[in-house]
């Protein structure tokens, strides 16, 4: 019998220990779109835009530069988006890099609190669903917190 069969308390914490520091990794990107909310629209000139091969096969990001003015000072962006990894390369990635070539005239979102912080898509992408897997992670090892309470002892 393996130990993984003799202790499924031990399972079970592994898999919350791994789901909650993984939904704690993720939430981050979330409570940034969340917070980009209330981001002011303002109108910035790209300078560059690129998009970079990031490790893994499939795995790319979006790598710009821009310029924006707020309050007579006039400051240089480069956030695309709030993902905190590089993601496939999506349809909307692919509109991206192809509308934002150098010299576009866009809008970017700024912190009013913190005006060098700007970003060009403020909203949810795709890349931010990564957060069901350490969620799956935690509800497993929750269950068998669960049926290791419920299982009779041997």
């Amino acid at each position: 019998m393996s130990p993984w069969n003799r202790n499924p308390k031990l399972v079970g914490w592994i898999f919350i220990v791994l789901g909650l520091a993984g939904t704690i990794l993720c939430a981050v990107p979330w409570a940034n779109v969340v917070r980009a909310r209330w981001f002011v629209p303002t109108p910035c000139t790209i300078v560059s835009c690129r998009i970079e091969r990031a490790g893994g096969r499939g795995s790319d990001k979006v790598i710009l530069s821009y310029t924006y003015a707020w309050r007579d000072r006039v400051l240089t962006g480069a956030r695309y988006d709030y993902q905190i990894a590089a993601s496939s390369l999506t349809d909307a990635k692919r509109q991206a890099r192809h509308a934002l070539t150098p010299g576009t005239k866009t809008t970017c979102w700024v912190n009013p609190a913190n005006p060098q912080e700007a970003v060009i898509e403020r909203g949810l992408t795709l890349g931010h669903a990564a957060i069901i897997l350490p969620l799956g992670f935690l509800l497993l090892g929750c269950g068998a917190l669960r049926f290791a309470r419920a299982a009779p002892a041997f």
